[in-house]
């Protein structure tokens, strides 16, 4: 006999797949997106504006740890340090 909280886990793991199988992708992360572009260049703000509040100007003697299940570093892609240590959750 199957334990209830892991039928509920199984439940809700089944709803979600549903969900993202329902879900038009077809340009929802493209650059082209007006929204998912805000969404990028908020999130570069964003840390650009922490970096410089801690004077970090330069990330070349850095450590970089990302976690994450995205597509990486995108605030760092045009030619700053790639991740020392990436650790993918999906």
């Amino acid at each position: 006999m199957k334990n209830v909280a892991l039928d509920t886990v199984d439940m809700e793991v089944a709803r979600i797949k549903e969900a993202y199988t329902k879900r038009e992708i077809n340009d929802l992360y493209s650059w082209f997106n007006p929204s998912y572009l805000f969404m990028v260049q908020e999130r570069e703000k964003r840390l650009l504006k922490f970096l410089h509040k801690y004077d970090v100007s330069s990330l070349e003697s850095k450590k970089i740890l990302e976690i994450g299940c995205g597509t990486g570093l995108t605030s760092f892609r045009n030619g700053s340090p790639k991740p020392k240590h990436d650790v993918r959750l999906g």
